[in-house]
């Protein structure tokens, strides 16, 4: 049995190429749009992140390249409008850092919680956690949605390791 080739005339041939072709440019071109928008809003969020570092005092001595390591090693944490953070007297793993967003800090009364501090972009919080085996002293709130850095104490030893001169505005707090 012999399979014959079926002669399609070129004529045909050139419409189908074009449509496949302009497809997948649509594709590609697509993509690298979505691709160049998500590298620009990552870069967007690294020289926040950078530039909120920066601005804390136990940072602020060390230089870009420092500050984008020490990004790196750090969580970013999302919280919800209303959710608790921490609790006053639980254990402090670590200290938050916010990015956006606003965080109410509580302290517990008799009655009603007392609040005590609005802590927004740039401020942080939890500063107990800097040192192991201390407890929450009041109680961390979300006000709106929140996006915040997470640093835990074993991260604080290590970059106190690397960065010894963070050490002395570390105890100054």
């Amino acid at each position: 049995m012999t399979i014959k080739m079926m002669e399609i005339p070129l004529v045909m041939i050139i419409p189908i190429f074009r449509i496949v072709t302009n497809r997948f440019y649509q594709i590609l071109t697509r993509d690298f749009y979505s691709h160049r928008i998500y590298l620009k809003i990552m870069v967007d969020y690294s020289q926040e992140i950078l530039e909120v570092l920066g601005n804390i005092h136990f940072f602020d001595m060390l230089n870009e390249e420092e500050l984008l390591t020490i990004s790196e090693q750090m969580d970013t944490v999302f919280f919800k409008q209303n959710e608790i953070i921490f609790e006053d007297g639980s254990d402090a793993d670590g200290f938050y850092i916010v990015l956006s967003g606003r965080v109410s800090l509580q302290k517990e009364t008799d009655q009603d919680p007392e609040e005590i501090s609005i802590c927004q972009k740039g401020d942080y919080f939890g500063e107990e956690g800097l040192a192991f085996d201390r407890y929450r002293e009041v109680t961390a709130q979300a006000i709106s949605n929140v996006i915040a850095i997470h640093v835990k104490q074993e991260q604080v030893e290590e970059l106190i390791e690397t960065y010894p001169e963070i050490l002395e505005p570390i105890q100054l707090t």
